[in-house]
């Protein structure tokens, strides 16, 4: 059974909460600057109703199915609760926009901490 915390208001898994932060400080002592959780693990029903929304058009937040195997917020997923969306306190759009100095970074550097 997987124990999870909350962190930046979202559930994540314990484990995976304690490699965020490793991975985290290391982004600060880089950029200067903090990671912050946009989205954590969410249940069968927290991941169908998003995707029920997105599929009726009431939201233009895309969302798969929770029973799609590339649903990796959902708890359930076959792989695990390992799936975090992040973006950070700069100005600008940073980890969230590919290409720039601090996406570069996550992508080169997100492995030596296990995601």
């Amino acid at each position: 059974m997987t124990t999870y915390v909350i962190v930046d208001g979202q559930r994540v898994a314990a484990n995976v909460a304690g490699d965020y932060y490793r991975l985290e400080a290391e982004f600060r002592r880089v950029f200067g600057l903090d990671l912050i959780i946009s989205s954590g693990v969410r249940t069968w029903a927290e991941q169908k109703a998003l995707w029920d929304a997105y599929d009726s058009g009431r939201s233009s937040v895309r969302a798969a199915h929770p029973n799609d195997p590339k649903a990796f917020h959902v708890e359930t997923n076959p792989i695990g609760p390992r799936a975090i969306d992040i973006r950070d306190s700069g100005a600008d759009a940073g980890v969230t926009r590919y290409g720039n100095p601090r996406s570069k970074w996550i992508r080169d550097n997100a492995h030596r901490f296990n995601f």
